[in-house]
């Protein structure tokens, strides 16, 4: 199982000719993070001027979400760690929430409030808008949310997605499950690497 979920990882499905990366800092480690790649191909592209970007996962790391900005996009930033950031707009023009993504909607024991990407798009009034350029940076917590809520990437034409993996074969059977699943909504892989920071990621 693991060989059959790497060699997935390994080999694109699709080319993009104009694979470019949005965003990124250096860290105290030397290593750049915090950026993604997006398909700027004719016909996949987010339409500048025109785009909804959804960015799940901050940790006070704007450089992808200031980036995807000046593109052109709006974007809906979401984080539910950020305790301490009171602004409802950041100064770029990013829409912020202290919510986070996740398998269900709840409030949890930290008193961090959860809501699916569905949940999300309802609250928005996003329900039938495309999401251009969905970002995923949840430390873990995507493979909850794709356990439970498959049907929100419906209408999300792009995703980056930072994925964290176990090595279990609880974990692997989890990891290979999800991606057959994002497979049969329409996703295919374009490009992905090992996480620059951390070994047991891949970006």
């Amino acid at each position: 199982m693991a060989a059959a979920l790497f060699h997935y990882l390994e080999n694109p499905e699709l080319c993009c000719r104009k694979l470019t990366m949005f965003g990124g800092a250096i860290k105290s480690s030397q290593y750049v993070d915090g950026d993604k790649f997006v398909c700027l191909d004719e016909g996949r592209a987010p339409p500048p001027g025109n785009c909804l970007v959804y960015s799940l996962g901050i940790s006070n790391e704007w450089s992808f979400d200031r980036a995807i900005t000046r593109y052109g996009c709006q974007v809906y930033a979401f984080d539910p760690s950020m305790t301490n950031y009171t602004r409802n707009t950041t100064d770029f023009g990013a829409r912020f929430y202290q919510i986070g993504l996740g398998g269900r909607t709840e409030t949890r024991k930290n008193g961090w409030q959860m809501m699916t990407l569905t949940g999300l798009r309802a609250k928005l009034g996003h329900l039938e808008r495309t999401i251009d350029y969905l970002k995923i940076d949840i430390e873990g917590s995507e493979w909850d949310w794709l356990d439970n809520d498959i049907p929100g990437l419906e209408r999300v034409s792009q995703m980056g997605m930072e994925v964290h993996m176990r090595m279990d074969m609880k974990g692997l059977r989890q990891h290979y499950d999800a991606f057959w699943r994002i497979q049969q909504v329409g996703f295919r892989l374009i490009h992905s690497n090992p996480n620059r920071v951390s070994a047991d990621m891949l970006a």
